[in-house]
């Protein structure tokens, strides 16, 4: 009998520890890292990532290609392949996904990638799933431009793509363990943390979106009223400023005919084209008008961007009617080359981010294109109504009417069923949400409808005169501590202290039970 026991207990430890799955444990296994990824369901290809170890001090780097269904529910109808990066630290204490909601950065932790090193803080694995369709994750036969995306755009929607996150969790926590999962992202990216916690509320131990907007329809009058009236409150020169972005605003539509040609020169030397909707008058308008945005988007702008502070700037480069000819033309190019720095073309050309403008018109909703500050300020200051191509009627429609054919316009309808749905378990969800918000960033303005202190599972912090690029490390330092704080409390859990187990190792615990029956029938014989 004691010898039966004695090889019992002998299983017992074999089984605990093949179980344990830490990162540790994986460099310490006889079985390579790449091994171990490549047997993971749905990958197909593992290839490893030679880079810099100062991008994020990590001893592994791979990237991996994970075979997906089109359509999570009719897996039938085929499948693509979807991109994934992973970065290993020896000594890993969590894994924070990135929720890409554009192409992949073609190095780890490139600008905007990982924002003020959070992996570095928590000292984590870093994984960036590029979001389906973008890049190098499209499905066989989806053309270059775009111009053939109504055959596969019922595959993409914020259900499918966050069941794409969800497989990648689920098989990579195989490997890197179950415990002290977090999801983040900005902007787009932050509006995939936000779905993949509403679609998948179990996955992460805590989701952090930073700047993630969450327009309510296609007409949302909340951007552009708080880009030209609200704005900019929290500083003592937010109205200052407001009024000096809509006077240049103004200034390049007064000198819109002059300034024409130089325009598209740079336009077409940067690779735009003009369809039927989007003449060149009409894309410079649209351009003017976002020029403020882009202004308070990133504080940059307003200094390092343009080289020199706007306040000096642009009273600088405004015409005055002693300008001499050869004034007049420095003063017009330069003109173009400070609204071209701010509000680059990337809308206005075959843009990479096309599938983002889908899930806008679709599920997301988009801010509503309000023309009408601009035309109170150009009636104010003399400037003739007809400078202006875009009409009000044209305002409703002008995301669609500026990037879809007539064909995909038919078929990309908008549904606030997503808005609705989220918008509401955010009040009660018992999911750890931490959000990062900068109160001069324009996409602020539509933001979750939740407070902080609406749901304790739900802490926000807004950042008094940040943009859109905000981090943790521009909060004040008692406010990053506790931000810090929050994040190690919810990533801690009881189960993280224990072993955890992958699924091939259910084997193992089979084997002991048998084993237990066996032996159990063994005694009662003798």
């Amino acid at each position: 009998m004691r010898k039966h026991i004695a090889w019992l207990m002998s299983i017992l430890i074999l089984t605990t520890g093949i179980g344990y799955t830490n990162t540790e444990n994986i460099f310490a296994s006889s079985d390579t890292i790449e091994h171990q990824l490549a047997k993971l369901d749905g990958v197909t290809k593992v290839t490893k990532l030679e880079m810099e170890k100062e991008t994020g001090d990590l001893d592994e780097k791979f990237m991996l290609y994970f075979e997906q269904p089109l359509d999570w529910e009719h897996p039938e109808k085929g499948t693509f392949i979807q991109r994934v990066e992973l970065g290993i630290r020896s000594n890993a204490e969590a894994n924070a996904l990135l929720t890409n909601g554009y192409n992949m950065n073609e190095s780890l932790f490139a600008v905007d990638t990982d924002p003020e090193g959070l992996t570095a803080l928590l000292n984590a694995n870093y994984i960036q799933a590029e979001h389906r369709f973008f890049g190098g994750s499209r499905p066989e036969g989806m053309k270059d431009d775009n111009s053939n995306f109504e055959y596969w755009y019922e595959y993409y929607n914020l259900k499918n793509s966050t069941a794409d996150f969800h497989k990648i969790y689920t098989e990579l926590s195989k490997v890197l363990g179950e415990d002290k999962w977090i999801a983040y992202g900005r902007s787009y990216r932050g509006i995939m943390t936000n779905a993949y916690a509403y679609y998948y509320p179990d996955d992460m131990d805590v989701y952090l979106p930073y700047c993630a907007p969450t327009s309510c329809g296609m007409d949302d009058e909340r951007f552009y009223d708080n880009v030209y009236k609200t704005i900019g409150d929290d500083r003592e020169d937010g109205a200052e400023l407001r009024k000096l972005f809509t006077d240049f605003q103004v200034e390049l539509m007064r000198n819109k005919e002059e300034l024409m040609p130089i325009f598209k020169e740079a336009l077409e030397k940067d690779g735009g084209t003009y369809t039927e909707f989007a003449t060149p008058g009409r894309v410079f308008d649209i351009t003017v008008l976002e020029f403020a945005v882009q202004m308070w988007q990133r504080k940059d702008n307003q200094t390092t961007e343009l080289g020199e502070d706007a306040k000096t700037l642009f009273p600088r480069v405004m015409l005055k009617p002693e300008d001499t000819e050869e004034e007049k033309q420095a003063k017009l190019e330069e003109q173009i080359e400070i609204l071209t720095t701010v509000q680059s073309f990337d809308w206005a050309t075959n843009t990479p981010f096309f599938p983002y403008y889908i899930s806008a018109c679709t599920e997301l909703g988009q801010y509503h294109y309000n023309f009408d500050y601009l035309r109170r300020a150009m009636q104010e200051a003399g400037v003739p109504a007809e400078n202006l191509s875009i009409t009000k009627e044209m305002e409703p429609t002008i995301l669609q009417d500026l990037m879809f054919t007539p064909a995909q316009k038919k078929v990309f309808k908008y549904s606030s069923h997503y808005y609705d749905a989220v918008t509401s378990d955010i009040k009660t969800t018992e999911t750890k949400h931490l959000m990062l918000l900068g109160a001069d960033d324009p996409w602020a303005a539509l933001r979750m409808p939740i407070e902080d202190g609406d749901n304790p599972n739900v802490k926000i912090y807004l950042l008094q005169g940040g943009d859109h690029y905000i981090g943790i490390g521009d909060f004040p330092e008692e406010t990053q501590k506790e931000i810090i704080n929050q994040l190690e409390e919810w990533l801690k859990s009881e189960s993280s202290e224990n072993q955890c187990y992958d699924n091939n190792n259910w084997l193992w615990i089979a084997l002991v039970i048998a084993s237990v029956i066996v032996l159990g029938g063994s005694i009662r014989r003798k």
